[in-house]
């Protein structure tokens, strides 16, 4: 059997003796053209047509996924807000944001910065601590000497230089070193004073103002006064009775001055007061009371008193007052007002 080859286009062709050039070739473009029916231009325009830009206009392949991936839609779009769109590479994919990068000088001037704040800090420390000197320097020198003491009481049991003195505070003296609690407390330790607040006016006055107890009235103990305030305060223990209420037959358990009195019946002695300032804001100044286990004997003065029980007497002041006005008419000085039990009071001229 001769040699024969294939050819490229399925027929076959004895060895050395090849089809002659432009017969049956591949070399004629033409003849292959017409053989399997490929239109010349279009045949041409496939090597004419200009190559596609790959990455930029035809969208890179998604292997091992599928479809490219679609990005959801965003619904700010349709309210309107601007949206940033995200940047993209040249294949069409979402670029990751990337970070500013540092300059060279940043991290070269860091450690600078921290020295510097350093610096501010202690800077400013400093000026603190020299303001706050500055201040003590002036608060402690001679422009804040006490000239003045200025003195403002309710009472006249003392002078305002006898309190001034009492205070401990002495012209000259520096208005801040100067402890003002310390001495409205010295004032407060006497009996006759109730409340002190001192206070500064710059540059150099010391105002104090003070509330006086005031002496109210008496209770004899033991052959002496013991002078109190109407709270009940002792102020003072007295050998001569000053012309005050005396209050006679109280029992006490303790006299200490400047604290409350104690007596055994305290209830009596609170009704005993009460009796005494009624009178008083009545027009009858009771200058002495007498208190026994029955009654009590109060005197208007030396030679006239009204007597009863302490209730009756209390509850029938109006009417002792309306009989102290008929006897003022009849010139009658001396007697007893006896008040009863239904608040009729009777006369006797006669001294009980």
């Amino acid at each position: 059997m001769a040699d024969e080859r294939e050819t490229g286009i399925g027929e076959t062709y004895a060895a050395g003796s090849e089809p002659a050039t432009g017969e049956r070739g591949l070399d004629e473009p033409d003849d292959a053209a017409r053989r399997y029916g490929i239109d010349e231009e279009e045949h041409r325009y496939e090597f004419d047509e200009q190559e596609p830009q790959y990455g930029i206009d035809e969208q890179e392949p998604q292997y091992g996924i599928g479809e490219p991936e679609q990005e959801e839609p965003d619904d700010r779009r349709e309210f309107g807000e601007q949206v940033q769109e995200p940047q993209r590479s040249l294949s069409g994919r979402p670029m990751r944001p990337t970070r500013p990068r540092k300059q060279a000088g940043d991290a070269a001037q860091g450690p600078h910065r921290k020295r510097r704040k350093k610096k501010h800090f202690f800077l400013n420390v400093f000026i603190f601590i020299l303001a706050v000197a500055g201040v003590f320097l002036l608060a402690m020198s001679g422009l804040f000497a006490i000239k003045d003491i200025t003195v403002e009481s309710t009472g006249r049991h003392f002078t305002d230089y006898k309190i001034a003195e009492m205070s401990g505070i002495k012209k000259g003296d520096n208005l801040w070193r100067t402890k003002m609690g310390e001495a409205a407390k010295r004032l407060e330790k006497d009996p006759y004073i109730a409340v002190a607040q001192i206070s500064r006016e710059l540059p150099d006055t010391v105002a104090i103002s003070i509330k006086e107890r005031t002496e109210d009235y008496l209770i004899a103990a033991d052959g002496r006064f013991v002078v109190l305030d109407w709270s009940g305060i002792v102020l003072n223990t007295v050998d001569e009775a000053p012309d005050l209420p005396v209050i006679e037959g109280i029992d006490l358990k303790g006299i200490v001055t400047g604290s409350a009195v104690k007596p055994k019946r305290g209830i009596l002695l609170a009704d005993i007061v009460q009796l005494i300032r009624s009178g008083a804001k009545s027009g009858l100044n009771f200058h002495r009371v007498a208190v026994s286990d029955i009654d009590i004997v109060a005197y208007v003065t030396d030679t006239l008193s009204v007597k009863g029980k302490l209730d009756d007497v209390a509850g029938g002041l109006e009417k002792v007052k309306i009989v102290m006005s008929d006897l003022k008419k009849q010139k009658i000085k001396r007697g007893t007002i006896i008040v009863g039990s239904t608040g009729n009071c009777t006369f006797s001229p006669e001294q009980q």
